[in-house]
């Protein structure tokens, strides 16, 4: 659904087709800044066959790293591959007094499936061991393997017992996996922060877990954002990214143009300048702020936050019109609040009545096209319930 009500359908049922933008992709990747989705459609797989599980523990997490690049590079291809450290199976261990043998730097949890799924456990299994691995088995034992997976399930739970929390998600192609976990064990080391980590690693895809004490203001203290920065640029260097799963959300926009870059920040796909100025905190939207300390025991400061720039309000094709116009409403309003308008005092609920389209302004408008409005009673309400778009909340963000 559109800031003025609209509902549109991107996707299609057909195999192949590529007529227009591919909205769906679009308006996923725009994390609700164009749009909310309301309705999905996906596509249903037969259930596999039960998977026959590998566990291989190492005594470094650069052994781990290079059995998964060793696995990618063989094409073996197991339906799951996750990396647990050493700090999170000791945090489990203290928890749930779910200890495995000895006391490993890493363990690498892996699954195959498919009608050779034995035969593909066995070759995970001799590439654990040629790289390292102090153990490594296979089982097909589904209660064995439920276990297993447990150990991965209460990664976060027990990191949340130890600390607050900064859960990060950077991903690398799986060669570079080896580098970027000496990447972030430097990282703890130089600034002196807690970071435990986990990845789904046959993606290439890591979770470095922040852990810190918990302060009264929420946030982050300087140094953890110092080593979040080191984490965020070596992932780049390595050409990767700085988000798999989770989005940019508030917290990361500042490092989100060291990826993409100023010239795709600016690119029109709704309108010029866009992407960039929909990233701009909403009126009554609380955002999580950086520490701007300098950055501990390097002399260098940390990165500052972009400054703010003017929204512009032109549509496509560059004709000139004046701001705020060929916007729509919510759009509008959020212009007038970022420029400091007459607008400037909109209230995070104002907000919400002018995208459910009752807002009087909105609400006459439509009456006027002869379009519906949610919650009048003398029209029907069109699709969405009067869905109403999320907010980017530090709490929220993952």
């Amino acid at each position: 659904m559109l800031a003025d009500g609209r509902v549109i359908d991107t996707g299609r049922r057909t195999v192949k087709g590529v007529a227009g933008y591919d909205l769906t992709a679009l308006f996923v990747g725009s994390e609700g800044t164009l749009g909310v989705v309301t309705a999905a459609t996906v596509r249903l797989r037969p259930r596999p066959a039960p998977p026959t599980t590998i566990l291989g523990s190492f005594d470094t997490m650069r052994a781990a790293a290079e059995a998964v690049a060793a696995v990618v590079r063989a094409g073996v291809g197991p339906s799951l591959l996750e990396l647990v450290d050493r700090a999170t199976l000791r945090a489990i261990a203290e928890w749930k007094s779910m200890a495995l043998d000895g006391d490993p730097a890493a363990v690498l949890i892996a699954q195959t499936d498919g009608p050779d799924a034995a035969a593909a456990a066995e070759a995970v299994r001799g590439h654990f061991l040629d790289a390292g691995a102090e153990f490594a088995a296979v089982s097909d034992d589904a209660a064995e393997a439920s276990q297993l997976l447990e150990i991965r399930r209460l990664a976060y739970p027990a990191a949340e017992r130890l600390g607050q929390c900064l859960v990060e998600d950077v991903g690398v192609p799986r060669s570079r996996l080896p580098e970027l976990i000496e990447e972030i064990e430097r990282a703890a080391q130089t600034h002196d922060v807690r970071i435990m980590t986990v990845a789904h690693a046959g993606d290439g895809n890591v979770h470095p877990t922040f852990v810190f004490d918990r302060r009264a203001d929420g946030e982050a203290p300087p140094e953890v954002w110092a080593a979040a920065d080191d984490v965020f640029r070596a992932a780049l260097q390595l050409g990767g990214t700085l988000t798999g799963e989770h989005g940019i959300g508030a917290l990361k926009q500042r490092w989100l143009g060291l990826e993409l870059g100023n010239d795709v920040l600016d690119l029109p796909p709704c309108g010029e300048g866009r992407v960039r100025s929909a990233r701009r905190p909403q009126p009554g939207t609380r955002v999580l702020k950086h520490a701007a300390s300098r950055r501990a025991g390097t002399g260098a400061a940390a990165p500052a936050p972009a400054a703010p720039r003017r929204p512009r309000a032109r549509p496509l094709g560059h004709r000139r019109r004046p701001a705020g116009r060929g916007l729509p409403p919510l759009a509008r309003r959020c212009a007038g609040y970022v420029e400091g308008g007459a607008d400037a005092e909109i209230t995070l609920a104002h907000n919400r009545a002018a995208f459910d389209g009752t807002a009087s302004s909105v609400g006459a408008a439509r009456r006027r096209e002869g379009r519906p409005v949610d919650g009048d009673p003398r029209r029907p309400v069109r699709a969405a319930g009067g869905a109403r778009p999320d907010r980017l909340h530090a709490d929220d963000a993952p």
